[in-house]
């Protein structure tokens, strides 16, 4: 009787204890799962964010080459313009002396019709 006895007490030990782990069991599993899909959802996220960010970054590129394209002809307008000025100011030069010396002759023949109105 007191085998009995204790191997009752055994088997309603051990069937607390199968109670107990299964229940552990159980929320083990659903925690597993409610990580599982937290994986799922936040590997959704990174896929959106990843696509977006190559997104941005062939905008990025894009713009980056149409502004070096426009920088280019910027530089080579800019240089274009700098040879006119430089024609240009060296044309001046030459039509600045040009009208000195056309004053010096009107000058020179001014003087001349007054001589020959005084004589």
């Amino acid at each position: 009787e007191a085998q009995l006895s204790r191997a009752l007490s055994t088997s309603s030990d051990w069937c607390l204890r199968h109670s107990k782990e299964a229940a552990a069991k159980g929320q083990l599993e659903q925690e597993a799962s409610a990580l599982q899909m937290k994986m799922t959802e936040l590997s959704a996220q990174l896929h959106l964010v990843e696509e977006k960010s190559r997104t941005e970054r062939e905008e990025l590129r894009d713009q980056l080459l149409q502004l070096s394209a426009e920088n280019a002809s910027i530089k080579l307008d800019n240089q274009r313009l700098r040879s006119e000025l430089t024609s240009s100011e060296e044309k001046f030069r030459g039509f600045h002396a040009e009208a000195r010396h056309l004053k010096s002759s009107i000058l020179k023949y001014e003087n001349l019709v007054e001589k020959y109105k005084k004589k």
